[in-house]
């Protein structure tokens, strides 16, 4: 049998933790939106709740508020 992958409250939140944290150094959001979002997660602790905090910055980028920051060599 296969192991089983527990998902526990940590995991969930260090993904998506992780997810945020890639998508704002991918793209550059207008100040507005990132202290929106800053707040909102000060203000809870909920997994749920962070995850809509990501939908939100995926759907700044998605409809083109949010744009990919050019990579300088």
């Amino acid at each position: 049998m296969g192991e089983r992958l527990e998902v526990t409250r940590d995991n969930m939140v260090e993904e998506v933790a992780e997810r945020i944290n890639q998508i704002i150094h991918e793209y550059e959001f207008p100040l507005p939106v990132l202290q929106d979002v800053q707040k909102r997660l000060s203000d809870s602790n909920c997994p749920h709740y962070a995850m809509q905090q990501l939908r939100y910055l995926e759907n700044n980028v998605q409809v083109g508020i949010a744009k990919r920051k050019e990579v300088l060599n």
